[in-house]
């Protein structure tokens, strides 16, 4: 991984928005390089309580902690070494207990008990690297409430024969998107945001993640409200996670059912818009998997197999939503700051308006996305 060299505070553009939006000068950008400002970090989870465990003991082993860890369980059996958990180097533990079921619910609740300004969300089957948890509030305070930070997912060794894991952010270059790019970039797994910013997006959508009726997807239909109402997301890849390789063999393809299931969802919702780029997406994402399908067929015959699934999942994913969301209404979206061409790919270098000119130079204009779920 390269370096990327990261400086507390913002431009004073950027900060005098963030006043604007009434966010307290002294609250977030006074802090010397040793400091970090008052942040919650949540996590989600159902059933997993073993790997939930070891996965806040590496946050608290990181070289910073977050101010107060919300762990948001709906498990339907009380986590007792958590609950009983209450505070380790000035990191509060925070235990919720919740009979909703559905990622999305867990994160809308999580992040309404959550109690500061600066939020972090991470998954409950990570290691988490020992620099990760600065290197995210240390970027998102850099590049400002009007974008929102996603680091690098990387895999763990197999824990069990044939394991592997999936939604996977490899790209070693940092990267900050913004208008209508052909790609998912936000992975919410590993994610930072000011309170704002969810605050101006809305929830995330219940009807989309693990556990809902379209079981995956939710973090992309987040990140596509937040690129269409003018934030830029800002991909930092020394901000690092471990996604365990706990799954086994077996359950690749489900998974890459439920991936294009989802996906499709995400895809119908937003063509009820009569969204031009929205469709674009689709096609072109069907014509990837199918072209790259006879690629790997005779030599990757597992990998040709999850391709040729998930095209399937995502037609009948964008066929379901369409029958049982004919008579709903349309989608609104937040009014977009900036007007930008549909079907634009506006990756982009950081400016005033994302991080005070650091002058990376175009980013991500290859049209290929960070985030790897195959």
């Amino acid at each position: 991984m390269s370096e990327v060299s990261t400086r507390l505070g913002i431009e004073s553009a950027g900060i005098e928005m963030g006043i604007k939006m009434g966010i307290k000068r002294h609250e977030i950008w006074a802090y010397p390089n040793d400091a970090l400002p008052p942040t919650s970090l949540i996590i989600c989870t159902r059933n997993r309580p073993t790997m939930l465990v070891e996965t806040v003991e590496s946050i608290l082993q990181g070289e910073d902690v977050p101010t107060e860890i919300v762990i948001l369980d709906q498990s339907p059996v009380c986590n007792e070494v958590l609950s009983s958990m209450l505070s380790r180097r000035g990191c509060h533990v925070r235990y919720v207990q919740s009979t909703s079921v559905g990622l999305s619910r867990a994160r809308n609740e999580g992040i309404a008990a959550a109690k500061h300004r600066l939020l972090i969300i991470a998954d409950d089957d990570m290691f988490i690297d020992r620099k990760w948890f600065g290197s995210m509030v240390r970027t998102l305070l850099r590049e400002g409430p009007r974008c929102v930070v996603s680091g690098a997912v990387v895999p763990s060794e197999a824990e069990v024969a044939g394991g592997f894991a999936p939604s996977l952010t490899l790209s070693d270059t940092p990267a900050c998107h913004a208008g209508r790019p052909f790609l998912d970039p936000l992975n919410a797994g590993n994610m930072a945001m000011f309170r704002s910013a969810y605050e101006e997006i809305g929830e995330f959508d219940p009807h989309l993640g693990a556990g809902s009726e379209f079981r995956s997807a939710e973090d992309n239909d987040f990140g596509y409200r937040l690129l269409e109402a003018g934030y830029r997301v800002y991909y930092e890849p020394t901000a690092i996670i471990i996604h365990r390789a706990w799954r086994s063999a077996d359950q690749y393809l489900p998974m890459r059912w439920n991936y294009g299931f989802g996906q499709g969802a995400f895809f119908a919702k937003h063509m009820r818009r009569d969204d031009g780029y929205i469709r674009q997406r689709m096609w072109r994402d069907v014509k990837k998997r199918a072209l790259r399908f006879k690629e790997r067929f005779w030599h990757e015959r597992q990998l040709a197999k999850g391709d040729a699934v998930y095209c399937i999942g995502l037609l009948v994913g964008a066929a379901r939503w369409a029958w049982t969301n004919a008579n709903a209404p349309t989608p609104a979206l937040p009014h977009r700051s900036e007007a930008i061409g549909e079907g634009a790919d506006d990756s982009l270098s950081c400016n005033s308006d994302c991080g005070g000119g650091l002058g990376w130079g175009p980013m991500s204009h290859n049209g290929v996305s960070p985030k790897v779920n195959s």
